[in-house]
């Protein structure tokens, strides 16, 4: 069964995203997946497209390319069956004195065309006619009366004359062709056309037309000419004050008319089928009075009725079919913030809608409605950028599965549901939620990432369950209320001092710039006590309380003004009260944004909820909070309107902030110092070839004879025994961290943000190093690829029957003979490839030093950094720089610029200590000896140089995991990518950071340097392989041979360690040395599996053995942070980290 660990935030998220462009006209119809595809002319002429990739993120698709317009789009439309078949047509400008070009589009499913992908869209075009006009408007309707092609009516001018006219275009589908029809008529006595639309009657297809003639109104449907010339059409009888139209398919497949006026009203098809017939009205509320414009979403039976009224104000009302069983009519928007046309989808299945309008900057705006909560939330319609960013307020949730072995549940399916239908992002992807819940997968680090967009500090809950016959969480519901925080946080506001004393994260006061009054904020901060405490009475779940609550007596409210100063507040009396109107929560949207005409508004005690009442002077609605996204939201409605806490303050005050300023001086730190490790590599990397000779010579003997001691026999890869010797709080504290939203953000960018997805590899200079694979390496390797392979078959194996294992049981596998024939392969590869590294180390220092556009990244460092370009470099180090910024704040409560009684700003700023600043810039120094790092003299330079290490060292190991995880499952897997360039970066970084310095005797220093000399050759040389594209099982047979070979130094290392005395060793440390050793054999289990899935490839065998890999790389990040919190603790900031990465 499943641990399950979670933490919430609400917080700032950013997306690689711009607005969409600006438009003056669109359609909306369904995908196969029910998301929207919104057709539309934009500002530019461009006709554009924007639809739902697999992953749910839109596309904004030029269909003026596509299609192959020579000019600007001038008009289109679209319209869709019931079986989902979608007709479009659409015009251009055309060219100077011919007139516009019409083009129809073959009928089509969503499903039966690439939009996004094809190239060309040209072949889905029939064939027709040309005509000098210009057109202007175009009527399409439906096949759904199942006669044809839909009726599409053309309503153009001629060039040479400004008159009016139509003509039908007919469309024969067998011969892919259309043509002009003149068929279908206007009435000649026309003076004003006021509305017009498509009708499918059982005797013809044709418009209904709203027109006045001679002062009076005239509504009527005219009919397609038939055989001998006769238009069927009727004359019905004009409702009052009728100024608008729409139609719609009724359950016979033919369409029914509604109309606007004072009031709806409704012709059946069969009533507009015969003259005089007269209109059902279906409403008269006040709200629908003077409709000037409609518009009516279908789906399963239900209508939803959308008009502008007399009042500009945009109203809408749903009911069945038949318009029977209305809702009451309810106010969505005031149409000063919307200031164009409007659309409308309805989905079948939640019952849930979306409407889109033009707001007042020409960009095409979308509210959604919940099915159940029937609550509205704005939603911004965007589109993917790599040098922008959009940020917006959110939800957002970090679950985390590990198995009872303590290994990520990567992979695994569970159910997720929500307390009211909704769009979230979940691991990377846009679902569509409800109660009945999607199936979800957790990702490489067995997380489950929920980013939930709000306007407000409302919020659905969300639960985790089994699938249905799953058995990951063993039966068990677990609860994910993103606003816990935010509860808590208002728990404490229980008079007006308190709100009044309340800080924001930068130490200003929660209502400074308010102009509350004292009775506000005390009617507010009792307000909110109220509705904080009854939390504890509503389903935790989210849902509904079930109970119809009867309102208390008048003595039980708290009354509330709203305006100021206090004096002009009022108690409300009983008789105002029964007049109150229990409102549903289709209005609230309405009411948030109706604050000025607000007379005062109060909270009502009712038996088992309370009721949040507002009375707008004449008209009082009550709204019952049952739930508690209704109470955070009656919340929010208080503290933005009465105290002017808008969601950022909210955010600032309950909420999580990345602290940038912080993070950049971490980022400097890094930075500088990559760069400065990576040059002494270069100016050094030729001495080292002799070092290292000499090094492998002696190595063959301390294998062979090597005997650990019986202590570090028994020694396991485990997080409890690491937990157990490092104690309890050095593993809570970096584990809670870690799991946070904050803490995880750089993972969960890495993995499903996109920042991988991008720019074109570069290589790095290779024909030397071609030469030394075709003379040494590959020889060397293809001698050895038998033993390496039955090595791996024989260790992964054990993993059928143990969770982890000992030292003793790897070196039972390894055995000596084996090590050094590994070790002596390795003498022959890494003398060669060291000698020609210098200018490969210098050719990739300039390539990840170089700017490059990552979305997400680039912007955000601009923003950041006051403008500065971002590098690879700088990207790694931005990664890298927000967890571990957090991470030891959360551990030390500094940042990792000031760890240690070293400010790196001073250091920066050449206000530090005179011994500091001569130890760094000796450190710093290009031309530094190569036994710089372990002079005694060096002190304060090993301090800087470890502790920075210990800064990224955690991280390089756990991104190098995530990575290794993404490189398995990429299907461009054989192909050099920006996934292995990223791969790359983070690898060097594990190089330029694990170089082992000590300012004091340490026994196995020089084995140490020995190993991270093989590590580094290896890397360079991994990346050449991939570049030539060496065999895989060959490049997982040199994995193999390197992380044996360092796993056999790291225990002759703890062995030389733990027998050394006090004296030889003044740095000893036992449970440091067991910490280390425990650290190394899950580095090496992770690798090596990693090595053998490398060599397997995609088979069974493979893919447990990357299952395996993955599941220790995870164990040994967790591994690697109760060490830091270890150290910390103990004064010490290094270690010999082992990160050079995960080797599939």
């Amino acid at each position: 069964m499943a641990q399950v660990k979670f933490d919430s935030e609400l917080m700032k998220q950013l997306i690689p995203a711009v607005p969409i462009p600006q438009s003056a006209q669109f359609h909306v119809v369904h995908d196969e997946q029910l998301r929207p595809m919104i057709f539309s002319i934009g500002n530019d002429g461009v006709f554009y497209l924007i639809k739902s990739d697999s992953s749910g993120k839109n596309q904004l698709i030029n269909l003026s390319e596509k299609f192959k317009l020579s000019s600007n789009a001038l008009a289109f439309s679209v319209s869709q069956d019931v079986d989902q078949t979608i007709y479009l047509v659409f015009a251009e400008v055309g060219l100077p004195g011919q007139g516009s070009r019409l083009y129809v589009m073959e009928p089509k499913k969503p499903t039966e065309v690439d939009w996004a992908a094809s190239s060309d869209l040209t072949p889905y075009l029939l064939k027709g006619e040309s005509k000098s006009i210009t057109v202007r408007q175009m009527f399409l309707g439906t096949n759904d009366d199942g006669k044809g092609y839909p009726l599409l009516v053309v309503v153009f001018v001629g060039l040479d004359r400004p008159t009016v006219d139509i003509n039908r275009i007919e469309v024969d589908l067998t011969g892919k062709s259309w043509s002009f029809k003149t068929d279908l008529t206007l009435p000649e006595n026309a003076a004003k056309m006021t509305a017009m639309c498509v009708g499918n009657l059982r005797s013809a297809r044709g418009l209904f037309t709203l027109y006045e003639i001679q002062g009076t109104y005239s509504l009527k449907f005219i009919g397609v000419e038939g055989k001998f010339g006769v238009s069927f059409r009727t004359d019905l009888v004009v409702p009052p004050g009728a100024k608008s139209l729409s139609s719609f398919t009724n359950k016979d497949g033919y369409t029914d008319l509604l109309v606007g006026g004072n009031g709806l009203f409704h012709f059946t098809a069969s009533a507009a089928s015969h003259s005089k017939s007269q209109a059902t009205q279906v409403t008269s509320d006040s709200l629908f009075q003077g409709l000037k414009e409609l518009y009516v979403a279908k789906a399963a039976g239900q209508l939803s009725v959308w008009a502008e009224n007399k009042d500009n104000n945009i109203v809408y009302q749903q009911m069945n079919i038949d318009t029977t069983g209305a809702t009451p009519p309810t106010p969505l928007l005031s149409r000063e913030k919307g200031g164009g046309n409007f659309a409308a989808l309805l989905n079948p299945t939640s019952g849930s809608q979306q409407f889109f309008v033009i707001g007042d900057n020409n960009t095409i705006n979308l509210l959604e409605q919940s099915g159940d909560t029937r609550i509205w939330s704005p939603t911004p319609i965007v589109v993917p950028s790599i040098g922008r960013n959009i940020e917006f307020p959110s939800y957002t949730s970090h679950i985390n599965l590990v198995g009872t072995d303590g290994k990520p549940l990567r992979n695994s399916n569970v159910l997720l549901c929500s307390s009211g239908w909704t769009d979230i992002t979940v691991n990377g992807s846009i679902i569509n939620i409800g109660l009945d819940g999607v199936p979800v997968t957790t990702d490489s680090l067995g997380n489950i990432t929920i980013i939930l967009p709000v306007s407000d500090v409302g919020s659905h809950v969300f639960t985790l369950k089994d699938v249905p016959s799953g058995k990951t969480l063993g039966g068990q519901v677990y609860v994910i209320d993103p606003s816990m925080k935010v509860k808590d946080g208002l728990g404490k506001i229980k008079s007006g001092d308190d709100l009044h004393n309340a800080t924001l994260k930068n130490g200003e006061k929660l209502l400074a710039g308010s102009d509350a009054s004292p009775a506000d904020v005390n009617n507010a901060a009792q307000a909110i006590s109220q509705m904080h405490d009854t939390f504890s009475k509503l389903p935790s779940d989210g849902t509904e309380h079930s109970t119809n609550s009867v309102v208390a007596a008048v003595a039980n409210i708290t009354t509330a003004s709203a305006f100021r100063p206090a004096a002009q507040s009022e108690l409300f009396s009983e008789d105002t009260v029964s007049d109150v109107e229990d409102a549903l929560w289709d209005a609230w949207h309405w009411v948030e944004g109706q604050f000025d005409k607000v007379k005062q508004w109060f909270i009502q005690a009712g038996e088992d909820v309370l009721h949040f009442v507002i009375d707008f002077g004449g008209k009082i609605l009550r709204f019952a909070l049952k739930s508690i996204i209704q109470v955070l939201k009656a919340v929010a409605w208080v503290m933005k309107n009465v105290l002017g806490v808008d969601i950022d303050k909210f955010i600032e005050w309950l909420g999580f902030l990345f602290e940038w300023d912080d993070i950049v001086d971490t980022h400097k730190m890094i930075v500088t110092m990559a760069n400065q490790s990576i040059q002494w590599g270069a100016d050094n990397v030729e001495s080292f070839a002799t070092v290292v000779d000499d090094f492998f010579v002696g190595i063959e003997n301390t294998i062979r004879d090597l005997t650990l001691p019986k202590e570090l026999k028994d020694i396991q890869g485990s997080e409890k025994q690491i937990t157990d010797i490092a104690g309890s709080d050095a593993s809570e504290k970096p584990t809670a961290a870690s799991n946070t939203p904050g803490g995880n953000w750089c993972n969960y960018q890495l993995e499903h943000g996109g920042i991988t997805s991008v720019q074109p590899y570069e290589k790095i200079g290779d024909d030397p190093l071609s030469q030394l694979w075709r003379d040494v390496i590959e020889p060397t390797l293809s001698s050895l690829s038998d033993s390496a392979t039955t090595l791996g078959s024989d260790i992964v194996e054990l993993f059928n029957v143990n969770s982890t294992l000992s030292v003793d049981q790897i070196f039972e596998k390894l055995g000596s003979d084996i090590l050094v024939s590994f070790i002596r392969a390795l003498r022959t590869i890494s003398v060669g490839i060291i000698r020609l590294m210098a200018d490969i180390i210098r050719d990739v220092q300039a390539i990840i030093n170089k700017a490059i556009d990552i979305p997400i990244l680039t912007p955000l460092y601009k923003l950041i950094s006051g403008g500065s370009d971002l590098t690879l470099l700088d990207a790694f180090a931005l990664l890298v720089a927000i967890p571990s910024t957090i991470l030891y704040k959360a551990l030390t409560g500094k940042k990792p610029s000031e760890i240690g009684g070293i400010s790196w700003n001073s250091i920066v700023g050449k206000t530090a200590s005179a011994p500091t600043m001569m130890a760094f810039e000796a450190l710093a120094t290009e031309s530094a000896p190569a036994d710089m790092l372990m002079t005694a003299s060096s002190v304060d330079a090993s301090q800087v140089y470890s502790y920075i290490s210990g800064v990224v060292s955690p991280f390089t190991a756990l991104f190098s995991t995530v990575l290794g995880t993404m490189k398995w499952a990429d299907p461009t897997s054989g192909t050099v990518t920006f996934l292995d360039k990223w791969d790359f970066t983070v690898g060097l970084m594990g190089i330029a950071f694990s170089y082992p310095v000590s300012s004091s005797p340490k026994p196995g220093l020089d084995l140490q340097i020995g190993s991270w000399a093989v590590g580094s050759a290896y890397h360079f040389l991994k990346a050449l392989m991939k570049q030539i594209k060496a065999p895989d099982q060959l490049q997982g047979v040199l994995a193999i041979m390197v992380c044996c070979t360092q796993f056999g130094l790291q225990c002759a290392v703890s062995a030389k360690e733990f027998s050394a005395s006090k004296e030889e060793f003044p740095g000893k440390d036992t449970a440091g040395s067991f910490l280390k050793l425990m650290s190394s054999i899950l580095t090496f289990i992770s690798k090596f599996s990693g090595s053998v899935a490398k060599i397997s490839g995609k088979t069974e065998v493979g893919a447990f053995a990357e299952t395996i890999g993955t599941g220790f790389g995870f164990i040994a990040f967790a591994g690697t942070l109760i060490r830091l919190t270890y150290d910390i603790t103990n004064g010490k900031f290094h270690w010999v980290v082992d990160a050079l990465g995960n080797n599939a």
